[in-house]
């Protein structure tokens, strides 16, 4: 009977060991889970605040680059906005930049500019380039009139409804260029400024300030602008003191 009692004892000893084992183990377990699940916690919250970094990062990337974004449009806005101002029509201070007429010699013309009244006086297309014909609101470039040693490139424009000829159109555009029209053997002038004669000076005295200027070393040029395609336009040459070299007419208005 002792002996059955010392066995079930013994018994009962083992169980209990077996299983206080079994706990043990589970439970280093579960704390390796945890320092498991703990690092990975870490990890965790170190990915979400190295993605929070990198969201406010990306963030203020984002918001300074927006900032810069409009900045930069603002300021294209202001330059676009600036660029238009000055394209508005200037005010001429002691001359009228669009009366658009000019003068060789004692022959005077105005725009509109016809080229019968022109051809009246010995001008004529170069090359017969009058016969060329032009369709209703279209115009020709690359065309010279001429007269003796005069010469200037034209631009015959046709605003009416039927097909003209060059030499029935109306001329819309013309140069007055130095090297066509002798300054030494022809005066020539629109609105008081003398081809190869006048400076810059002269011009912005005379019309004020420009609507826009072309920057160069050696032939700048100003424009003043009435509207589109309604310009008149002087290109200096600074290599003779910055005289009026080249003096550009352009009216494609139908008034």
């Amino acid at each position: 009977m002792k002996y059955k009692r010392f066995s079930a004892f013994s018994a009962m000893l083992m169980l209990t060991a077996i299983l206080a084992g079994c706990n043990n183990s589970e439970s280093t377990g579960v704390f390796s889970g945890n320092s498991s699940a703990s690092e990975s916690s870490s990890s965790s919250v170190s990915s979400t605040t190295s993605s929070s970094s990198s969201s406010e990062v990306s963030s203020s990337k984002t918001e300074s680059s927006s900032t810069t974004n409009s900045s930069e449009s603002t300021e294209s806005s202001s330059v676009e906005s600036s660029s238009s101002s000055t394209e508005s029509s200037p005010e001429a201070t002691s001359g009228d930049v669009f009366c658009f007429e000019f003068s060789i010699d004692d022959e005077t013309y105005k725009f509109p500019l016809l080229y019968s009244d022109m051809e009246k006086n010995g001008w004529s297309y170069k090359s017969n380039a009058g016969i060329k014909a032009i369709k209703p609101n279209q115009y020709l470039i690359g065309l010279r009139i001429e007269k003796g040693d005069l010469s200037m490139s034209v631009q015959p424009i046709n605003l009416t409804k039927s097909a003209l000829t060059a030499a029935e159109a109306n001329i819309g555009k013309l140069t007055l260029d130095s090297d066509y029209i002798k300054p030494d053997s022809h005066k020539t002038t629109y609105a008081g400024i003398v081809l190869g004669k006048s400076t810059a000076v002269d011009v912005s005295a005379a019309f004020g300030e420009p609507s826009s200027t072309y920057e160069s070393e050696k032939f700048p040029t100003v424009t003043y602008k009435m509207k589109t395609n309604v310009t008149v336009k002087f290109c200096f040459d600074n290599t003779k003191g910055g005289i009026v070299d080249k003096i550009e007419i352009q009216n494609f208005s139908k008034d």
